[in-house]
């Protein structure tokens, strides 16, 4: 699914529910300033990417990606992160 574009500028959680086949995210180059939770990617289960660069994204929780057990590629580059959590690439 891409999203690219389109001055998204924030991330509801759950936002994707019921997209359990999912296996592409491309949201970059929004303006999404939202951090991301646990819940933002919750259910995504066969998820293999997410393309969230250039966003105004700032930070990430310890367990944003859990649920994503299928997820490979992460790209995060360009964005204002000022917090990782420790275990969230665990």
């Amino acid at each position: 699914m891409s999203a690219e574009r389109n001055q998204i500028t924030s991330l509801d959680e759950f936002a994707f529910n019921g997209l359990s086949k999912l296996t592409s995210l491309a949201i970059n180059d929004n303006l999404i300033a939202s951090p991301i939770t646990n819940n933002t990617f919750s259910g995504l289960s066969k998820l293999s990417g997410i393309y969230f660069q250039g966003n105004k994204i700032p930070s990430l929780a310890g367990d944003a990606f859990t649920s994503n057990t299928g997820l490979t590629y992460l790209n995060i580059q360009g964005n204002k992160l000022t917090s990782i959590d420790p275990v969230t690439f665990n």
